[in-house]
């Protein structure tokens, strides 16, 4: 694509004219972004089921064992690990705390959150 101030010009991936329906949208870009949902809160609450199973999909055996072959930790190494300490801040110190809540009933190990305040980089 290529926008000028005179013109917008859409091609293929060859460089060759592209034709295409043209489409109105009356929505403002954030109330587009919410994909109907009255807040981005709401919206991210209501995609949580589906995100997880995303990011679980191919990553359980035959059994519904959950496998993390990409991490290559030692079984012997994990059976070590005493404490987790999950440093997050803003939502993510909330995904921290159900992360809490998830190991410490599934795997028994003590898991403690620490919100931090966002630090800007040099």
């Amino acid at each position: 694509m290529t926008i000028t101030a005179d013109s917008v010009a859409i091609t293929d991936f060859y460089g060759n004219p592209a034709s295409g329906k043209e489409y109105h949208v009356d929505w403002d870009p954030a109330s587009a972004e919410k994909g109907g949902f009255s807040s981005f809160m709401e919206k991210e609450i209501n995609d949580q089921p589906d995100a997880v199973a995303q990011t679980l999909l191919g990553r359980s055996d035959l059994d519904g064992k959950l496998t993390l072959d990409e991490l290559r930790i030692d079984p012997e190494l994990l059976k070590q690990v005493n404490k987790i300490i999950v440093l997050a801040c803003g939502t993510a110190a909330y995904a921290g705390m159900v992360a809490k809540y998830a190991i410490e009933n599934w795997c028994r190990i003590p898991t403690e959150v620490e919100p931090r305040a966002r630090v800007p980089l040099p």
